[in-house]
């Protein structure tokens, strides 16, 4: 028989928030070199645009959080229109979480340049979901702690650029409007993660919604404003060191790794190898961030009858 107890309001605002920055503010660390991938010089036009639609969707899951205090996001709110569309929803983002989990573990090992990533990244899931078995304000004093260190070395990084903003080269986007949604949307993983602050409500501290809108805007306002600035910063950089010495690859070459590649060119070499350690360290708090949504989901799924029994001893969360 599934028992319903009520789950512990232990996370407060700056616990909520730090997982919520382990999880949306993630997308920095690819975001930045596929704007300039697919955009080029025109990237800073559709990282704009990008962070216009950020500042709405921390609007909207404000008002979500509200609505819904218990818990289930996006899943509580399709079902009260259809519990199809709510299980539907619902496992999709369990989908989704388990995917998140598997691939900011491996790119974190490879930020870290370890042999065999795939094998680390299965010690360190195994690892975070032990952590979370006592509780999520617990993983969340290490999300705090790794937020606060990232945030604080993606800002040198911000400042020691700002110098240097004024020479970025900026171009208009090339082609027809259908050409510039189609690269907006290569970058449309910057909004990915923000789910996770809905799926939180159910065990932040009352009342959720002064909470969830304590956690949601810090974190907003870091991603829009630090994004704006390093994407000019990354416009500023010459074309030979974009490209490695090679001014042909300068779009190319670094894709995958454009904050790192920020943090030796306006720092040193030997700051950007600590960033990338603060770097492996968020993307494996986002890992802690996404097994928390999938036990949260679960949960609900589980109270409301949409999954078998035994997932009600998840009710610690």
């Amino acid at each position: 028989m599934l028992v319903h107890r009520k789950r512990p309001r232990d996370v407060h605002w700056y616990h909520a928030g730090a997982m919520l920055f382990g999880n949306w503010g993630t997308s920095r660390l690819y975001v930045l070199g596929l704007s300039l991938y697919y955009g080029g010089r025109a990237s800073f036009w559709y990282m704009l645009s990008m962070c216009f639609l950020l500042v709405g969707l921390g609007w909207a899951y404000q008002i979500l959080c509200r609505l819904h205090p218990d818990g289930g996001g996006v899943y509580s709110s399709a079902r009260h229109r259809s519990r199809t569309l709510a299980m539907i929803g619902g496992l999709l983002l369990c989908a989704d979480y388990v995917v998140t989990a598997a691939l900011s573990a491996t790119d974190a090992f490879h930020y870290l340049a370890l042999p065999h990533p795939y094998a680390w990244a299965a010690v360190s899931i195994a690892v975070i979901g032990g952590i979370n078995y006592f509780g999520p304000r617990r993983s969340g004093l290490g999300a705090l702690v790794i937020a606060v260190l990232t945030v604080a070395l993606t800002l040198v990084v911000a400042l020691a650029s700002l110098r240097h903003l004024p020479y970025a080269r900026l171009e208009s986007p090339q082609g027809n409007p259908l050409d510039w949604w189609l690269q907006f949307n290569q970058i449309i993983l910057a909004i990915s993660g923000v789910e996770a602050v809905a799926n939180m409500t159910g065990i932040m501290v009352e009342p959720v919604a002064r909470t969830a809108r304590r956690a949601i805007l810090p974190v907003m306002i870091e991603i829009v404003a630090l994004n704006m600035v390093l994407t000019l910063a990354m416009l500023a950089m010459p074309d030979n060191v974009l490209g490695n010495g090679n001014p042909a690859q300068a779009m190319v070459a670094h894709r995958d790794d454009m904050l790192r590649l920020l943090a030796t060119h306006y720092v040193g070499q030997a700051f950007s190898a600590v960033a990338a350690v603060a770097f492996a360290l968020l993307l494996l708090s986002a890992v802690n961030t996404a097994i928390g949504d999938l036990v949260s989901i679960q949960y609900m799924m589980a109270r409301d009858g949409e999954l078998p029994t035994r997932f009600a001893g998840l009710n610690r969360y």
